[in-house]
């Protein structure tokens, strides 16, 4: 790996990181983790603001972002993957161990397009009306259970993606 590809990987990780720092709206920061390919989470998450008269409520969801677009199957490359049956070279979803996937966000970029990917039970599914998902995977599978563009979460109230999960 060079020193511009890493560059790049920091610079994809810090923007995703502004943008859900803005959706947020100042009730979280969201930041990058620092170097490690397989150093899972990519993004650490600090509350700003308290949600009870007391205590901050932690991030729920561990966040893994991948950047390099060359090494990304696309979201109909990774539904062939599902569809032929060799769903679990996808590498990135089996560097997340099996135990925490289910609340992971994976977060990732191909053809131009960041994508949100995530466990078939995690309830960010449920936070509210999608524009569009995409089910790849069921309960058995070693792939995401559903994916979406990111930009599709970041219209939802974050909010209601929050207390989904809780």
């Amino acid at each position: 790996m060079t020193i511009v590809s890493l560059n790049r990987g920091r610079a994809a990780e810090q923007r995703i990181a502004r943008r859900l720092t803005r959706w947020a709206r100042g009730s979280y920061l969201f930041r990058r983790r620092g170097l490690g390919h397989r150093g899972l989470p990519d993004l650490l998450v600090s509350p700003q603001t308290l949600f009870t008269d007391t205590v901050p409520r932690p991030w729920p969801y561990p966040i893994s972002v991948k950047s390099d677009p060359g090494r990304a199957p696309g979201l109909h490359g990774l539904a062939r993957l599902f569809v032929s049956g060799v769903a679990g070279s996808w590498r990135w979803w089996q560097e997340i161990p099996e135990a925490e996937r289910s609340r992971y966000w994976l977060i990732w970029r191909a053809h131009a397009t960041w994508w949100l990917s995530a466990d078939t039970d995690n309830p960010v599914w449920r936070a509210g009306p999608w524009p569009a998902i995409l089910r790849l995977a069921g309960p058995n599978t070693l792939v995401p259970g559903w994916t979406a563009p990111l930009a599709h979460l970041l219209e939802l109230n974050f909010r209601n993606v929050l207390e989904a999960g809780q």
